[in-house]
């Protein structure tokens, strides 16, 4: 069975309020675990010295995948969700380079 296959029966399983809700649950976990690796870098860059760096790289990853799996999961649960989550990344990579092409004219 695929992972894409997995998705699938994990979403229809637990659905879509459910999901929606363990989503919320695993963004915050993911702001988490950023904010302790920026922390530590800044300790770091500072002077200072961070022993678990890797550690908290790997903290990242793994937040980062479960908010993956779980953004993957809404797109097969909730109508039309997919190509909204699209156009929004698309006009947000847009605005972002306009604003860095604005910032390098000056």
């Amino acid at each position: 069975m695929t992972d894409e296959a997995k998705l699938k029966d994990i979403a229809r399983h637990y659905g879509r309020d459910h999901q929606t809700l363990k989503a919320a649950e695993e963004f915050g976990e993911a702001a988490t675990a950023a904010s302790r690796l920026a922390l530590a870098r800044q300790v770091e860059t500072s002077g200072g010295k961070y022993r678990c760096i890797t550690a908290l790289e790997n903290d990242l990853a793994e937040e980062c995948a479960d908010c993956l799996v779980m953004i993957s999961q809404l797109r097969l649960l909730i109508p039309g969700f997919s190509a909204k989550v699209d156009r929004a990344m698309h006009e947000k990579i847009e605005r972002q380079i306009n604003r860095i092409s604005k910032e390098q004219q000056c």
